[in-house]
């Protein structure tokens, strides 16, 4: 499987547009060139090996596809809430930046 870094399209091999382009370099009669794939769906050549989400299995240009960051983003984001409604419960002035460094410091320990 390969994936469209341009627009995250995923699709087989055999699917990929494939091109042959010429650098006008000729030289004794022989034209050079070379082999271009594209994305069937943008038409962009910066295309890789597609990879399964680590965490849904479905093929992605990354190790997480789209939909399974935006969910953990969903989550992280409510833990962060979370954190700075506790600051706010203990009278403390609520700091965005403190609760994500100590949910990292969490993180880190949990290794």
């Amino acid at each position: 499987m390969l994936a469209c870094e341009s627009c995250g399209h995923v699709f087989r091999e055999e699917d990929a547009i494939r091109e042959t382009e010429y650098t006008g370099v000729i030289s004794e009669g022989y034209h050079e060139s070379f082999d271009v794939t594209r994305c069937p769906k943008c038409g962009e050549d910066l295309i890789t090996d597609a990879h399964r989400c680590e965490f849904c299995g479905n093929w992605s240009a990354d190790y997480v596809c789209q939909e399974c960051e935006d969910l953990i983003t969903v989550y992280l984001r409510r833990l962060i809430e979370h954190g700075m409604s506790m600051h706010r419960m203990n009278g403390v002035v609520p700091s965005r930046i403190s609760v994500m460094n100590a949910i990292s410091d969490v993180f880190e320990a949990m290794e």
